[in-house]
């Protein structure tokens, strides 16, 4: 940063100062994962509302957030750092930063390799990044284990995804 602190840059471009944030806000779906499985629970204000559909239950004891554009809301939370993945408006992060809160654009997930420069890059934020590599190596080692190598045809093959509340599904010869 200008006055000397370690930062990261965000996918916007912009700087954040590397510390070991208090009072956090996981507003992505991802974001709640990573900071739900690696950060302390008292270090957590609240979670994305759209996060892990299937057992909210996971995250019932915090708030929920549903948009990051929801600037009242989340500054009633009093966090000091608000993770989520864009597009959001400027005008609801600089109205964040200008009460004091520090906004991370994590970016586009784009897959596994995408999930683990978010995992790094939020452990970095946060002042944790010892705890990359065993995460890194747990979470590799769950994608190998569902890794399916006995299709003996594409056609056997089927996806199935939620988002939020929906299932969405395809096989051969569908967009997914």
């Amino acid at each position: 940063t200008p006055d000397g602190k370690p930062a990261v840059r965000d996918a916007r471009g912009a700087l954040v100062p590397i510390e070991p944030y208090q009072r956090i806000i996981a507003g992505s779906i991802t974001s709640t994962e990573i900071i739900h499985e690696l950060i302390e629970n008292d270090r957590i204000v609240a979670y994305s509302a759209y996060a892990d559909p299937g057992g909210p239950w996971k995250y019932a004891h915090k708030p929920q957030v549903e948009q990051i554009a929801d600037v009242e809301r989340i500054l009633s939370l009093k966090p000091d750092v608000v993770f989520y993945n864009g597009p959001i408006p400027a005008e609801p992060l600089a109205r964040l930063r200008e009460n004091g809160v520090q906004t991370f654009d994590l970016g586009r997930m784009l897959g596994l390799e995408s999930y683990l420069d978010e995992v790094e890059v939020i452990l970095t934020v946060l002042g944790a990044t010892e705890r990359y590599d065993a995460y890194r190596y747990t979470v590799e080692r769950r994608a190998q284990s569902i890794v399916c190598k006995d299709i003996a045809t594409p056609a056997e093959a089927m996806y199935v995804g939620i988002i939020a509340s929906t299932i969405f599904g395809g096989t051969q010869g569908t967009s997914y």
